[in-house]
C-alpha cells in the first residue's frame, strides 16, 4: 500500500489532513465502497484526496499507482461520492451561543459582534462542456469562462457550517441563496458578515437579518508577515 508507507508528514503534505483524520475517513467510507478493488482502500482515499488538493491530471495519478486512466476516474467518482455522504453528517449550523462563545477579538474590536456567520459564494473554473445548453447555463461573464458556484457559509471561528449544491456560472449570488435553502437556519436578528457587491435578499431583510459588509481596504498599508 502506497499509503501505509507514507510517513505521516507525506500524508499531509499530500492530502491536506493528518494521519489520524486520514484513517478516520479511510474508516468511514470503507462501508459505503461496496465496489472490489485490487487496490487498497486507503490508497483509492489517498489518490482522491490528492486529486482534491494538488489537482493532479488522471494520466499523472495513473502513473502514480500503477492504473489506468480510466481506473483513476472510477476511483475519483467513487470516492468523491463516499466522501460527501460522510461530509454530510460533518458540516453542521452551529446554535447562535456557540458562535458567539468562540468569536474571534477582531470582531468585538471592530463592532461586528453581532455577526454570526460569513456569506462567500466560490467560483470554480470547469472544462468547457460540449453541450450548448450546460455551456450556456455555465458561463460566467465576471470569470469569462465556464465555472460552477457555490455558497458557503463560515462561522467566525473558522468552522464551515454550511454548502450548498453546485449552480452554474450564470446564477447570481442572490438566486444561490435564495434557492439553496440556507434561509432556514437563521434567526432575527442574525448579521451576516459578506464580501462587496454581495446584496441580501428581500426574504431575509423580512426575517430580520443584517448584512455587514466589511470597510474597503483600498489605499491602505499592506499587511506584512514578521518572521
Amino acid at each position: 500500500s502506497v499509503a501505509a508507507r507514507m510517513s505521516p508528514c507525506d500524508i499531509h503534505f499530500y492530502t491536506g489532513v493528518t494521519r489520524n483524520v486520514f484513517d478516520s475517513l479511510a474508516s468511514a467510507v470503507r462501508t459505503l465502497v461496496k465496489t472490489r478493488s485490487a487496490m487498497p482502500l486507503e490508497d483509492q482515499l489517498l489518490l482522491t484526496l490528492m486529486r482534491l488538493r494538488l489537482g493532479l491530471l488522471y494520466g499523472d495519478l495513473a502513473r502514480r499507482f500503477d492504473v489506468s486512466v480510466s481506473r483513476v476516474c472510477q476511483i475519483f467518482n467513487t470516492l468523491l461520492r463516499a466522501l460527501k455522504t460522510v461530509m454530510e453528517d460533518v458540516v453542521i449550523w452551529l446554535p447562535r451561543e456557540a458562535i458567539y462563545d468562540s468569536m474571534p477579538q477582531s470582531f468585538i474590536d471592530t463592532g461586528y459582534q453581532k455577526t454570526t456567520c460569513i456569506f462567500d459564494c466560490s467560483e470554480i473554473t470547469l472544462q468547457r462542456p460540449k453541450k450548448l445548453m450546460a455551456r450556456a447555463q455555465t458561463y460566467s461573464s465576471y470569470k469569462a469562462n465556464n465555472t460552477v458556484k457555490f455558497l458557503t457559509v463560515i462561522a467566525l471561528n473558522g468552522l464551515i457550517m454550511y454548502v450548498s449544491r453546485a449552480y452554474g456560472g450564470r446564477a447570481s449570488d442572490k438566486h444561490i441563496v435564495r434557492d439553496c435553502g440556507v434561509q432556514e437556519f437563521f434567526q432575527r436578528g442574525d448579521e451576516i458578515m459578506a464580501d462587496r457587491g454581495f446584496t441580501l435578499d428581500s426574504y431575509l431583510e423580512v426575517q430580520g437579518v443584517k448584512l455587514n459588509m466589511p470597510a474597503f481596504t483600498k489605499g491602505d498599508v499592506c499587511l506584512k508577515i514578521y518572521i
